[in-house]
């Protein structure tokens, strides 16, 4: 699941856009999915297999640990800048239809659960509900 996508689906609410359609996320994900293949994840994978590494110590894996986490977040904020340009090239910054912010948020992360073939469930729907409450609120 990549919660870059669904933090911007719920920016892209708060600015009263209408909700991401399938084949705006397909856009929107394929703008950046070579960057998060080659960069992000190697280095998220990078940064996990160190927990187990006990051939060096640990406050040496814990330095290495930090360097790679800073590098991943710089690599991110680049993924991040990638699906805000694949928005601008989609046209998306318009104003959709009048809507709640968190109908529109909503229906938009529905539709990204569908296109990943996410089950809902109950933990599932917590988990987007308390995602719609802590991003939606920031507007207030």
């Amino acid at each position: 699941m990549d919660i870059n996508l669904l933090l911007l689906a719920c920016w892209l609410a708060l600015g009263g856009t209408r909700p991401l359609a399938d084949a705006d996320l397909v856009a929107i994900e394929t703008g950046v999915a070579a960057w998060r293949a080659e960069v992000v994840e190697p280095l998220r994978q990078a940064r996990r297999a160190l927990r187990s590494r006990g051939e060096i110590g640990a406050a040496t894996r814990a330095d290495v640990r930090r360097a790679i986490l800073k590098a991943e977040l710089h690599a991110e904020k680049i993924a991040q800048r990638q699906m805000i340009e694949a928005v601008v090239e989609q046209g998306l910054l318009k104003p959709g239809p009048a809507a709640t912010a968190r109908a529109t948020a909503e229906a938009s992360l529905e539709a990204y659960r569908r296109s990943k073939g996410i089950a809902l469930d109950a933990d599932f729907a917590r988990a987007m509900d308390r995602l719609l409450d802590l991003a939606l609120s920031a507007d207030a």
